[in-house]
């Protein structure tokens, strides 16, 4: 949905546009002695989006969606 609109939001002006949304996720576990020490999840999110306009390419990323 957000893609879309972002592509259609940038087709405006360019003459070509690519865009993607992605999730990951992460789970790092620490031992010590043999004994679980600690566990810490994370998860990230992130957008990207690539235009041409007048034949240059443009592009742009972030993770603070």
């Amino acid at each position: 949905m957000i893609v879309k609109r972002l592509i259609e939001k940038a087709m405006k002006k360019a003459q070509g546009a690519q865009a993607s949304l992605g999730q990951s996720e992460s789970t790092n576990v620490s031992f010590e002695n043999d004994k679980l020490k600690s566990v810490k999840s994370s998860q990230s999110t992130g957008m990207s989006v690539k235009v041409i306009l007048d034949g240059k390419v443009g592009s742009s990323q972030t993770t603070d969606i």
